[in-house]
């Protein structure tokens, strides 16, 4: 604590150079605000350090997982990288980038299955995620996945994903709306209200049609109900190990999850054809 001293403390009282009582007063209330605000300071300061601290730690432990895939040390890789993407402090981007890796040191552990897992898991933090988009559609044709039927190069309006479909349909359809309105009150401008009001009806459309011919694919389903077969088994007609085969699942294969019972999964390709699978060769998004 530092204690202010200057000439004017040792005066007598009666010194011209004595305070006023109303400045004295108003000095005392404003030492008493300083001091009634410090432990709030105090609070913030040790929030941010914390924060700055946590940030460090997620920093260190990003570091520390791509030194171990750079050294060829992929479990410990997986290790660094899991602890990052179980964070929820960290940002979704962080998180994505983590499962990013994983999946990268599972591919190098010829692990394929759960490499697309957790390629998938990226995506689902992070959509626009374009080098996990790639290295799993490389995983899934490499496999052999049993894909949708209709996949995003089959799709109309196949620079837009699937989610956003349903917004970008009500967006132009509210466009075109308000340029046949503008059309019903002026004149002006006619002929381009009606070239826009025109292509916003065609947007509308092209994403409804879309939407319907193609209304599941695994970036639609919710990730409670997405499985990834993470080793190639075969789909049984009932749960259990000596009912027939219905079709063999290649590692990378994602399915829409329909029930559970005990050990076994019961779900279905996205061609339709259900299939009950023990759970130790899948696992859920």
């Amino acid at each position: 604590i530092l204690q202010l001293r200057d000439d004017r403390a040792f005066k007598p009282s009666g010194s011209s150079d004595e305070l006023p009582h109303a400045e004295r007063q108003h000095m005392l209330q404003a030492i008493k605000k300083a001091i009634a605000k410090l432990p709030v300071l105090i609070m913030a300061a040790v929030l941010a350090l914390s924060v700055a601290g946590a940030a460090g730690n997620a920093a260190e432990t990003d570091n520390l997982g791509v030194q171990a895939y750079e050294q060829g040390e992929y479990a410990k890789a997986i290790d660094y990288f899991s602890r990052e993407s179980n964070d929820t402090d960290l940002s979704k981007s962080e998180r994505a980038y983590a499962s990013f890796g994983i999946g990268n040191s599972y591919y190098r552990m010829n692990k394929p299955g759960l490499a697309a897992l957790n390629y998938r898991r990226a995506l689902e933090l992070s959509p626009y995620f374009t080098e996990a988009r790639y290295n799993l559609q490389f995983v899934e044709r490499k496999e052999g996945a049993i894909l949708p039927a209709n996949t995003t190069e089959n799709q109309w309006l196949t620079y837009i994903s699937h989610d956003a479909l349903g917004p970008i349909s009500i967006l132009s359809g509210a466009v075109m709306l308000t340029f046949l309105a503008l059309l019903t009150v002026t004149r002006r401008h006619g002929a381009l209200l009606t070239i826009l009001a025109t292509l916003s009806g065609l947007v509308t459309v092209a994403a409804i049609m879309n939407y319907i011919m193609y209304p599941e694919t695994p970036e639609s389903i919710p990730a409670d109900r997405l499985l990834v077969v993470t080793q190639k088994t075969p789909g049984r007609h009932a749960a259990d190990m000596n009912s027939p085969a219905v079709i063999t699942l290649p590692e990378s294969t994602p399915l829409i999850l329909r029930a559970e019972r005990g050990s076994w999964y019961y779900a279905s390709t996205f061609q339709n054809t259900p299939v009950w699978i023990p759970r130790t060769d899948a696992q859920p998004l």
